[in-house]
């Protein structure tokens, strides 16, 4: 599950990145680097607001996960917003260099050009992708499902899935794979030590049998 376009992608647009500002200034290379803060503030900070979001129907059940789940993250999302605030404003003149930037463009710091600008071109490209791809920004808030229930998804994928299941009588390939990965098993009843199969790969195992001695 590796995103290997996006990790070779991006590595080659990093290497792009660092060899043009090299070329044009070497200290637009350290407003790039303090440029980063900016970006850490909207992540750090957007994480710890989606995580009161995640888990507010678990907010009142007790004191820990009020103060863990829902006050914590969003006094750290707080904090983030305020200090991005503060950043932006001292990084946007430039100051002839006396400033939080050691370049700058038109009186503007290339610490402010460079994090807001990397903004301004996510949201261009946020926005294509919701052209091209409309049905992930459909999506409403989630919840956490509790412990150790799976998360429910609405892809095509899990359409796909639910059609296969169907056509194999109610467990699909997938779902035996994953209760093999579980090992979703029910004790035998003539030995304790041996364990018979789950009753959905005895059935699919049964039917899969016949089928193959015929062949043979």
């Amino acid at each position: 599950m590796t995103p290997f376009w996006g990790t070779v992608i991006l590595g080659s647009l990093s290497i792009v990145w660092y060899v043009l500002l090299t070329w044009w200034n070497v200290n637009a290379l350290y407003d790039a680097i303090s440029a980063i803060g900016i970006m850490v503030c909207i992540a750090y900070g957007g994480t710890g607001l989606a995580c009161t979001i995640y888990y507010r129907k678990e907010l009142l059940k007790s004191a820990k996960n009020f103060f863990l789940m829902g006050v914590a993250p969003t006094v750290g999302a707080i904090m983030f917003a305020l200090i991005l605030v503060k950043v932006i404003h001292d990084d946007y003149p430039f100051d002839n260099g006396n400033g939080n930037s050691y370049t700058g463009i038109h009186g503007i710091g290339g610490v402010f050009l460079m994090g807001v600008g990397t903004l301004v071109l996510g949201i261009i490209l946020m926005i294509i992708m919701w052209i091209v791809r409309p049905e992930f920004f459909r999506r409403g808030p989630e919840t956490w499902p509790g412990e150790g229930q799976p998360i429910p998804t609405k892809t095509s994928a899990s359409r796909s899935n639910t059609a296969l299941e169907r056509r194999d009588g109610g467990v699909g390939v997938r779902s035996i794979r994953r209760l093999r990965r579980r090992h979703v098993y029910s004790p035998a009843p003539s030995s304790g030590s041996l364990r018979a199969p789950h009753p959905a790969l005895a059935r699919r195992a049964g039917r899969q049998g016949p089928s193959r001695e015929r062949r043979s």
